[in-house]
């Protein structure tokens, strides 16, 4: 009796680590996409959602998402509709996140509710944060802290095991390759994606990294900005990239960045411009319904994925999502990671 009971207790205790990691009840990609198809197929998108930097496509292409048998473009309404943008522009918009107004407003600018809401069809929640780290004093990243971290990947402070995951799964894509990882205060990515045999890695952060790693090196995105308007940026491209739970604060404020509507998506672009064709990224956001909680972060829900989706990517996979869109509330630790391949991009 007491060995049963003992092998209760640890069969128990094994099952809240597995809950704590969010290893427990992943669903497929397919069923993920779905959520989102349903949820987005009949909304009407317009050009004030997205900028002046990405431009609204709603007729003659048709060909916008993964080559399942689930394929969005054969279901949903807006299957015409792509974003398309000129990589020069979005990197000469980059060039103005330094010399930022501080602190950030403690209310959403009035002048940016529309593009912020969809016409006030996104809700606002209170949750105002100040933390600057555009252009302050920044991180010293050793080595041996790196090395030692072996590799053990739970996501940095989230503690899941679904960034573990998705490196093993594709270590083909990253052994012997350069990457880059977009946003971090702690090297855990880093440490990850070298262990797993990275050739190098660039991190782009609005700290300033230093750091003695010979793979490792930092960069302000004003910086890659730059480089890349210069017209010799083929040595910027990079074969895979890596973001964890950092574009969904871009244009909030609350870093030091500018306040603006789309400065996610057009990160997201960014990341397009700077992959090799058929490069991998691996976008980890918080996914709930659609919301903004300014100036702290957004939810991503069907309105703001079915954007990112038709970006030219191709959704080649979802790792530890945990349910669909229509069953999520506002738990930020909920953070899937979708793996989109490059496809070729429209400019207009």
């Amino acid at each position: 009796m007491l060995l049963v009971l003992l092998a209760l207790l640890l069969a128990l205790q094994y099952w809240q680590w597995v809950e704590s990691r969010g290893l427990a009840s992943y669903i497929s990609m397919e069923d993920f996409v779905h959520s989102v198809i349903n949820k987005a197929s009949n909304f009407d998108y317009k050009p004030h959602y997205v900028g002046n930097n990405l431009h609204l496509i709603k007729a003659g292409h048709n060909n916008l998402t993964h080559n399942s048998s689930h394929n969005m473009a054969d279901i949903n309404p807006n299957k015409l509709m792509k974003l398309a943008f000129k990589c020069h522009n979005l990197f000469t918009s980059a060039l103005e996140t330094i010399n930022v107004t501080w602190p950030p407003p403690p209310q959403m600018p009035t002048i940016y509710t529309n593009e912020f809401t969809f016409d006030q069809q996104i809700p606002v929640v209170p949750f105002y944060c100040e933390e600057k780290q555009n252009g302050g004093t920044g991180y010293y990243w050793k080595k041996e802290d790196i090395d030692k971290k072996n590799g053990d990947c739970d996501c940095g402070q989230y503690y899941r095991g679904h960034c573990d995951i998705a490196m093993k799964k594709y270590i083909d894509y990253i052994k012997g390759k350069k990457g880059y990882v977009f946003g971090t205060q702690f090297p855990w990515a880093e440490s990850g994606l070298l262990a797993r045999g990275a050739a190098h890695i660039t991190t782009v952060e609005y700290m300033r990294i230093d750091t003695d790693h010979p793979r490792l090196n930092g960069v302000h995105p004003h910086d890659i900005a730059k480089s890349y308007l210069t017209g010799n940026y083929t040595n910027l491209l990079y074969d895979f990239a890596w973001s964890f739970s950092s574009f969904e604060h871009d244009g909030l404020g609350r870093y030091g960045d500018p306040i603006n509507p789309f400065a996610d998506l057009e990160s997201i672009a960014r990341v397009h411009c700077l992959l090799k064709p058929g490069g991998l990224f691996f976008l980890g956001i918080p996914v709930a319904a659609d919301a903004v909680y300014w100036n702290a972060h957004r939810f991503y829900g069907a309105l703001r994925l079915n954007l990112i989706f038709r970006m030219h990517w191709e959704l080649i996979d979802v790792i530890g999502a945990e349910k669909t869109v229509e069953q999520l509330s506002g738990d930020y630790n909920h953070q899937p990671i979708f793996v989109l391949q490059k496809k070729n991009h429209d400019t207009y």
